[in-house]
């Protein structure tokens, strides 16, 4: 019942931020979009996690692009921390992705895909490993909304990160 309610509320906030969002990002002059090698972007989510009993996520970010073109895409590195809650109870970890940037040649949205580990912290859960989709929509010049879904990691995300 949980995870429908937040499906439901994530395609409902797409739909709401997407449209007046990538009207904004058209006026802009230039934008960090797509991801590229020394393209480096930090920020925060929130979401759903799935450690047992832990299933609220707040999460900070920072990835770098770490290859020239490779195919049809980029290649990002992401440094993570998070801290996932419950009612009287909280664990912290640690983590990276490995991220790939498909080159849409859209000026104004990101599409990625990628592999996750965490090591959680001060748990007795065991390190696990995830995969995910996302996507930012930017909605300045270096600044955008990000969505993902996953399985392993993080079930649901949104946030918002800044070019650096």
């Amino acid at each position: 019942m949980m995870q429908q309610y937040f499906r439901l509320l994530a395609i409902v906030t797409f739909l709401v931020l997407h449209f007046p969002l990538s009207a904004l990002a058209e006026r802009r002059p230039e934008q960090i979009a797509p991801f590229r090698k020394g393209a480096s972007m930090a920020g925060f989510a929130i979401g759903l996690s799935p450690l047992k009993g832990n299933p609220l996520m707040l999460a900070i970010n920072w990835e770098t692009g770490v290859t020239e073109r490779l195919g049809f895409g980029y290649i990002g590195t992401n440094l993570l921390g998070g801290a996932f809650f419950k009612k009287a109870d909280l664990t912290l970890g640690a983590g990276f992705d490995l991220n790939f940037h498909y080159d849409l040649k859209e000026r104004n949205f990101d599409f990625y895909s990628g592999i996750s580990a965490l090591l959680p912290l001060s748990s007795t859960e065991k390190a696990r490993m995830g995969i995910h989709v996302a996507g930012r929509v930017f909605y300045h010049y270096s600044s955008a909304v990000e969505f993902r879904v996953g399985y392993g990691f993080t079930i649901l995300s949104i946030g918002i990160l800044h070019a650096l």
